[in-house]
């Protein structure tokens, strides 16, 4: 059943602009952030994805950040995790730090940057891409800068430009 309302949501929540309002006023945020620790993973997908469409709305960013959906979502990138729950993990952090230093300082100070400078090896063009996204999308903050300078995020990055996926490579840039 909670799977089935998830799924509900994160459809609306993509394919709707304005119900991601909604959903915040129906204080549909708290419990989807809770969703990312369930046990099961496709409800943990469909929890991140929903998240993911929350996201665009700029007044859904700050309430999920403070829920603590970054840890969370930082905790979904590992190697060990399932391919989707990384890509639906990093595409939201895409969104949440686009516009959003906060967000930014989260994921610097919670070890993020190491977790995401994997991704960039990934044999996988779509979390290359979303995670050359989040640094793009960090890389306004200084301290974020320095913090991708010493996790070694430059080397990777310039070697994405050459990348034969092309939105790889518009990220990397």
């Amino acid at each position: 059943v909670q799977l089935a309302a998830i799924c509900a949501v994160m459809n609306v929540a993509n394919s709707d602009p304005k119900a991601a309002a909604s959903i915040r006023e129906a204080e549909g945020l708290k419990p989807l952030v809770a969703f990312l620790t369930s046990g099961n993973l496709e409800i943990q997908i469909a929890a991140c994805t929903a998240l993911l469409g929350c996201s665009r709305n700029e007044s859904n960013k700050t309430i999920i950040r403070e829920l603590g959906a970054i840890d969370l979502l930082l905790k979904m990138l590992p190697f060990t995790n399932h391919r989707d729950a990384q890509a639906a993990s990093v595409a939201t952090l895409a969104y949440l730090t686009l516009n959003e230093d906060d967000a930014r300082i989260l994921i610097r100070l919670q070890g993020g940057m190491s977790k995401l400078q994997a991704l960039l090896y990934a044999n996988d063009p779509l979390l290359q891409s979303h995670a050359a996204e989040v640094f793009a999308h960090c890389a306004p903050n200084k301290d974020s800068r320095i913090a991708m300078r010493l996790a070694d995020c430059l080397s990777p990055l310039v070697g994405l430009l050459s990348s034969s996926a092309p939105a790889v490579a518009d990220y990397a840039f």
